[in-house]
């Protein structure tokens, strides 16, 4: 088994290789999950590349790689992190995925969403949002506190949530580009 201070060292290795060679999470919108290999996401460790944020109030998945997993532990098996794929694909948000951490028979992908200041500099940002307004937004809907009180006070499920927070962070940040937001 790995121990902790050599996963540190796989992450910082990895992290130093993502920025030397301009690695970035993988868009869910370019994959065909019915013929995706288990895991086709670039090993980023801890970094975060320009144009990226990581979701922080959506854990990474902790995903069995070694194929023996099955349902009921507390790593996903290769199954169930696919259905999780498709609904992350379903909700229409750019979300990305990479992995950032890795052990002998786990790993841990972590999930990106598009940074407000590369909204600005592309346009999508809702006319009149200022990019301090729009950071503001998502580190307010995306903290713990707000996790914890629909999931744990209110009962809402972690998908409803995610649903919930994928859609009100389109809907307070991006600009309608001709029609292809969602019906409020």
């Amino acid at each position: 088994m790995y121990g902790n201070s050599y996963i540190q060292e796989l992450v910082k290795d990895a992290a130093q290789e993502a920025r030397e060679n301009g690695l970035t999470p993988t868009p869910i919108r370019t994959l065909d999950l019915d013929h995706v290999p288990p895991f086709p996401f670039p090993f980023l460790g801890d970094y975060v590349p320009d144009g990226w944020t990581l979701c922080e109030s959506i854990d990474p998945l902790f995903v069995d790689s070694s194929g023996f997993g099955s349902t009921g532990e507390p790593a996903l098996t290769v199954d169930q992190f696919i259905a999780r794929l498709r609904d992350f694909q379903k909700s229409g948000d750019p979300y990305g995925f990479a992995i950032v951490e890795t052990g002998q028979f786990q790993i841990y992908v972590g999930v990106y969403l598009p940074d407000p200041r590369d909204f600005t500099r592309t346009g999508a940002l809702r006319p009149g949002l200022r990019e301090r307004d729009a950071a503001d937004l998502i580190h307010a809907l995306m903290s713990p506190e707000l996790y914890r009180l629909l999931v744990v006070d209110r009962g809402w499920t972690p998908q409803r949530y995610q649903q919930w927070l994928a859609t009100t962070l389109a809907d307070q940040l991006l600009a309608d580009l001709g029609g292809n937001r969602r019906d409020r």
